[in-house]
């Protein structure tokens, strides 16, 4: 990491469950600004878990949309038309939203893998003149590579950083997001 370098992305990986959005969590509570994006939940029927939805974080836009079926073990079915509609909405939202300066893409995935609207949606936001802040899963796709290749996008692997450590992490993540935003 080059401490005199600006970050404009900045991405959290690791394995599942590691704490990737609890880092973004913690750093968002301690930024204080407005934000805009997605974030990715599981949902159940009847109890168990089914598939992910993506539920839009903009303050005026409730959307929501089933991205994924959960088919046995193991096996997931994307529902590659909600990324390419609702999804798409979210993320052209995001970049217009006049009150919000941060971008939250939490996660990427292989779900979208095949959801070229979406996919493209999510390099105008990296490309935008917001602050990208985003949850990348260790899926080596095109789209992780896009990502993890740009000069302006720092990726940041948790899976093995002590608890001690993470809260200095959170610390300098949360003064590149105020630098950022103060030039």
């Amino acid at each position: 990491m080059d401490k005199n370098y600006i970050y404009k992305n900045i991405f959290i990986t690791g394995r599942r469950n590691c704490g990737k959005s609890t880092l973004i969590n913690e750093v968002l509570k301690e930024i204080n600004s407005n934000y805009s994006g997605y974030r990715t939940f599981p949902y159940k029927v009847e109890g168990k878990e089914a598939g992910y939805y993506l539920k839009s974080l903009q303050k005026d836009n409730i959307s929501s949309c089933i991205i994924s079926v959960k088919l046995g073990e193991g096996r997931v079915k994307p529902i590659i038309e909600n990324f390419n509609l609702t999804g798409c909405q979210i993320l052209k939202n995001s970049i217009e939203d006049k009150d919000s300066n941060i971008i939250v893409l939490d996660e990427i995935g292989f779900l979208e893998n095949d959801a070229k609207k979406f996919k493209n949606e999510i390099i105008k936001c990296i490309q935008s003149n917001k602050l990208v802040l985003g949850v990348l899963k260790k899926q080596y796709t095109e789209l992780f590579s896009n990502i993890v290749h740009r000069k302006d996008t720092l990726i940041i692997d948790i899976e093995n950083i002590p608890c001690k450590i993470r809260t200095e992490l959170k610390k300098f993540l949360v003064n590149i997001i105020k630098t950022y935003k103060n030039m």
